[in-house]
């Protein structure tokens, strides 16, 4: 297990969501090496006091990898890092923009608003969309990344993951939803994605669309 000034630095500063990091560490495939992931994890919180963060993370995924040839395993190191390395450079605002999808990682759970943004930009009622499956919509346990473009999220529903394995044209849907601009944590409507981070909770008049 890990000790409670790793753990805070993990729930409280980088915002990972515990409960998600924790099932995927017991999993069944993952278990035998749960020892390894928790330490490896400690190694990298050590490492973000460190002037050359990133290349301490960098070193310490490397060895810890090389010493377990389990190829799940060593995804979940690779991804650990990736996201320690972004957290190392810039803080919550890169460690939320620059996670990975197509591959499991950290699930970051944002609770206050991150700077720089242009959520003044935004309508005081906003619509937005979302792709996702549909087990999303029925579980309503929303990712709390949307798009302001609808054309954008229809793209992540059903064209940007299509070449991986678990992808399943039928299963995929896109949402719609209203939110308050009160409850956005997060917008960048520069780049292409015109995304929006939210409070799910405020999350109103949600539906699939046709």
């Amino acid at each position: 297990m890990l000790n409670e000034d790793v753990m805070s630095v993990l729930r409280d500063d980088m915002l990972i969501d515990i409960t998600h990091l924790f099932s995927k560490i017991n999993s069944a495939s993952m278990c035998p090496y749960s020892s390894d992931c928790f330490g490896c994890l400690a190694r990298f919180v050590l490492s973000l006091n460190k002037v050359n963060a990133s290349e301490a993370i960098n070193d310490i995924a490397f060895q810890v990898s090389e010493s377990v040839p389990n190829s799940e395993f060593k995804g979940f190191i690779d991804s650990m890092r990736h996201a320690f390395i972004s957290f190392s450079k810039g803080g919550m605002r890169d460690l939320f923009e620059y996670q990975e999808n197509q591959v499991w990682y950290p699930r970051i759970l944002l609770k206050e608003v991150i700077t720089p943004n242009d959520i003044h930009t935004l309508d005081s009622v906003i619509t937005l969309y979302r792709g996702c499956d549909q087990s999303e919509y029925i579980s309503k346990a929303f990712g709390q990344s949307w798009s302001t473009s609808e054309e954008v999220a229809r793209e992540f529903a059903f064209t940007h993951y299509s070449s991986q394995n678990w992808f399943d044209s039928g299963s995929r849907c896109l949402l719609t939803a209203k939110i308050d601009r009160d409850h956005v944590y997060y917008s960048n409507q520069r780049k292409h994605e015109r995304e929006v981070v939210v409070d799910t909770e405020k999350l109103r008049d949600l539906e699939i669309c046709a």
